[in-house]
This record gives C-alpha cells, structure tokens and sequence, in this order.
C-alpha cells in the first residue's frame, strides 16, 4: 500500500511532498496516473471496462480527487480486495469464488496494465527526485514484472507500445480533446460487465 499512498498522499505528506506530488499528477501533470492519458483507444470503454470489474466485486473508489476509476491509486486498491477476496475464498474451501477472483485479477492486470504501467513507472523515475515517489515506481514496476511472470502475462517490452505519449494532444476516440480525457462518469457505459471467462470482445492494445 505504500504506492497507494505515495500518489494519494495524505494526512502525514509534508507540505513538500504534497507540492510534488501535484506537480507529477494533476492537470497537467508531467506523469498523469491515469491509464485513458496513455492508452490509444476509446477512453470511454476503458473506463467503463474498469467500472465494470469494480462493480462485479463491489468495490467503490474513495471519494476524493484520485477516486476516477483509471486513477493507479484506484486500481491498486481494487486489485488489493481482490487478491483478499480469493484469499478468504481458498480458506473457507470456496474453490469457485475464489477461482472467479483470480481470473478477474489476472483479466484486469492483462487488460488494463499491461500496456502501460511501465512506461508510466519510467516516466515517473525520470521527472522527480522525490525518494517517495521513486520508490513506489520500483515497488510498482517490480509487483506487475512480478505478477506478469507468475500468471504467463507478456512483460511491456514483449507488448507492441500503445502508451500515449505525454504531450500528445488528443485522439479522435478521447471524448474531450480539449481537457482531461475522459474523466467524467458520462463517458463510461452505465451497463458494462465483466466478462470473467473470455477477454474475446476486449479491444486489444494495438487497436
């Protein structure tokens, strides 16, 4: 949870690190947390992908300024109570639930890190001298690396690159060019689900 709190910040961050913090992340932050600012594809369906997985597990995302579904502070969380939920599953000898927890762990980190969490954790280390912060990229970075090689997922450089660069300044599929793509709850679709078994009608990361 460290990461978590490196990019929330919170109650104990100094006035220092809170400056840095929204230097790196806020609009228009030089490393924005946020997979729809680095990914080339229909914002929309991004987030209402990931809206979808949160409600199949009835997770809800904090109600503060990092709370949008796409935010890594979000998705860390998330991941977090999946891996309990699975957990809790095999020790009450709940095969199914917790077989259906992991598919959706595995699914969401092929889905929705994969193709740019390291770029993002690169980009981090390069823009601040904050050891908080360059910490949680190594943590970052060597948890998916990690996870990635136990569960058969391609590592980033086995992928072909779909990270967004930084500066660009929008694509026809962001629902709006001119500002934070995506970040209101009207792009994500009111009735998207989970598809547990299969990731067939996903977009890919070329796409």
């Amino acid at each position: 949870m460290k990461c978590v709190g490196a990019f929330r910040g919170g109650a104990a961050e100094s006035v220092q690190e809170r400056a840095e913090r929204t230097r790196l992340f806020e609009v228009p932050g030089a490393c924005p947390p946020y997979e729809a600012a680095w990914i080339r594809r229909d914002k929309g369906a991004i987030l209402g992908d990931i809206a979808g997985f949160y409600r199949a597990f009835g997770f809800e995302a904090v109600a503060d300024g990092s709370s949008r579904h796409d935010h890594i502070g979000t998705i860390a969380e998330y991941l977090a109570l999946v891996r309990v939920m699975e957990a809790k599953a095999l020790a009450d000898r709940r095969d199914e639930p917790a077989d259906i927890a992991l598919e959706a762990y595995v699914n969401f980190l092929r889905d929705h890190l994969g193709d740019w969490i390291v770029p993002f954790c690169t980009r981090l280390r390069a823009s601040t001298h904050s050891k908080p912060m360059l910490v949680a990229a190594d943590l970052l970075e060597h948890a998916w690396r990690s996870s990635a090689v136990v569960h058969g997922l391609p590592a980033f450089d086995q992928l072909e690159a779909a990270a967004t660069p930084l500066d660009d300044q929008g694509t026809p599929y962001e629902c709006d060019l001119g500002g934070d793509p995506c970040g209101s709850e009207e792009c994500a679709p009111a009735d998207a689900t989970v598809p547990l078994t299969t990731s067939a009608s996903r977009p890919s990361p070329s796409q």
